[in-house]
């Protein structure tokens, strides 16, 4: 979370964990937290929790009884400033991502947008254009016209 140290998930094997996060379906992370052969206890909030004194402490003493608390990326970010130096720092489960199909082009067309700062600065002035005439106050309002008027009119 501070250091940027990484363990590998196979180091929880056996060792007493708890699983913290405020994400909307934390049921995945805990699985997958659970599937590295740990004990784990869980302490979930809800998503985009504003994490309180009183939580961070909970957290520290959690920290302090188990052999790891693991907390997501998301979490992270809001606890790394907050966290007390004088506690074990938490493990940050890292998020990857598997692309169903077409992933190699994917990679491939993002990485080209990270090599060419000309390319990026194209694609952001053709998004903001486009941003700018899609969705101006007159352009949503015509819009909307244009739906109510088709919905009253497909009316019986």
């Amino acid at each position: 979370m501070i250091s940027g140290a990484r363990s590998p998930a196979s180091s929880l094997s056996g060792k007493r964990v708890v699983a913290a996060s405020g994400i909307a379906d934390p049921d995945a992370f805990v699985a997958q937290t659970k599937a590295t052969g740990a004990a784990v206890q869980v302490a979930t909030w809800k998503d985009h929790h504003a994490y309180r004194d009183e939580d961070v402490a909970w957290l520290a003493k959690a920290a302090r009884r188990a052999d790891h608390l693991v907390i997501t990326q998301k979490d992270a970010v809001k606890l790394r400033d907050r966290w007390p130096a004088t506690v074990p720092e938490p493990l940050v489960a890292l998020l990857d991502l598997e692309w169903e199909e077409g992933g190699e082009a994917i990679a491939a067309a993002l990485q080209r947008l990270h090599d060419d700062p000309a390319e990026r600065g194209r694609l952001a002035a053709e998004g903001r254009r486009r941003a700018m005439e899609e969705y101006t106050d007159a352009a949503v309002a015509a819009k909307t016209l244009r739906f109510w008027r088709e919905a009253i009119a497909a009316t019986p």
